[in-house]
């Protein structure tokens, strides 16, 4: 790597995360979209310097120097705005990530274990719209800053919305997923609402779960995108959303300011790093990079971790490492 310096860890801020110098002019700034888009030499080469194993910290390395403790984990073991057949393991999926996060309290809520009925197109709306109320009523007592452990997405729905109301258009939501999460009510013929979740924090999704205040698209940036039909798209292309693939993934640094809230998707990561989501997709963000960049973002508010549905028996150790990882980089 001719032509760099280097200072790790990273300090906390968003842009200049570390010290690196690169020889030779920038190339072409990527479009707003970013997707499949390309990027510039400089953000190509900071992509590669956080890939190379040359620099990459130990994990326990990084758990050292990255852990701080959340005041509260909010642990909604939802399940039911999933589509999968696999669904229910996103129960067990939310209790065992909210035992790897760092906290000094946890607050479980008591959400619906039941299916409910398929109304207005969307699937479970009665039993999702009564787990929304539950989880504001949750959230209403809790001061401190919060990692929401799920469950499926739509567990984001209430602390997200309450981020948007303290901080207004100020907001920016860092969403990484493998999957966009753009559908329309009626437009998805499984009615799951987990693929509903992020139009629905923009203002288009079934009113009973649309936000008072919804973001506005400049407030959204898609990080890890790899997946999406031509209903997320045609949308993508007509709104100023910021998206980014797996490619230019470090391309979410420039110019992000706080005040920053972390929505993680473990479908986001490669399968052969993390298997135990419903919907896995291929060639996904290696679990380190990822801790590594999140800890490079300032003024964190707010984050959550979803989708961990394993399988029945007993945890796997590496996947737990790589949950306790991601949480212990998130700035809080």
């Amino acid at each position: 790597m001719r032509g760099a310096s280097l200072d790790l860890p990273c300090g906390g801020g968003a842009v200049g995360c570390g010290s690196v110098g690169v020889d030779g002019a920038g190339g072409e700034v990527p479009g707003r979209h970013g997707w499949p888009g390309l990027r510039s030499d400089r953000t190509a080469f900071a992509a590669r310097l956080v890939r190379d194993v040359s620099y990459q910290r130990s994990a326990n390395e990084l758990s050292r120097l990255y852990r701080r403790d959340v005041t509260t984990v909010l642990c909604v073991p939802q399940w039911q705005g999933s589509g999968s057949g696999d669904a229910p393991r996103l129960v067990t999926g939310a209790r065992r990530t909210a035992e790897l996060v760092s906290a000094d309290s946890l607050v479980t809520v008591p959400v619906l274990e039941e299916d409910g009925d398929l109304q207005a197109g969307v699937r479970a709306l009665d039993v999702l719209t009564e787990n929304l109320r539950r989880t504001q009523q949750a959230l209403e007592g809790i001061d401190d800053a919060v990692i929401t452990a799920g469950g499926d997405c739509g567990v984001d729905l209430a602390p997200i919305a309450a981020a948007r109301a303290r901080y207004g258009d100020r907001l920016t939501l860092l969403w990484f997923d493998a999957h966009p999460d753009l559908y329309l009510p009626h437009s998805l013929r499984s009615g799951a609402f987990h693929a509903m979740v992020l139009r629905t924090l923009l203002g288009e999704g079934p009113a009973p779960l649309v936000p008072e205040q919804p973001l506005a698209p400049e407030q959204v940036i898609i990080a890890g995108l790899r997946a999406g039909d031509v209903v997320e798209r045609d949308y993508i292309e007509k709104a100023p959303l910021r998206v980014y693939g797996v490619d230019d993934l470090e391309s979410v640094l420039d110019g992000l300011t706080g005040p920053v809230y972390v929505h993680i998707d473990l479908d986001v990561l490669d399968p052969g790093s993390f298997r135990s989501v419903c919907y896995p997709e291929p060639d996904g963000v290696d679990p380190q990079r990822l801790a590594r960049l999140v800890s490079c973002l300032d003024d964190v508010v707010g984050a959550a971790i979803t989708e961990h549905a394993p399988p029945d028996g007993a945890s796997d150790a590496g996947e737990a490492e790589v949950i306790r990882q991601l949480a212990a980089a998130l700035p809080l």
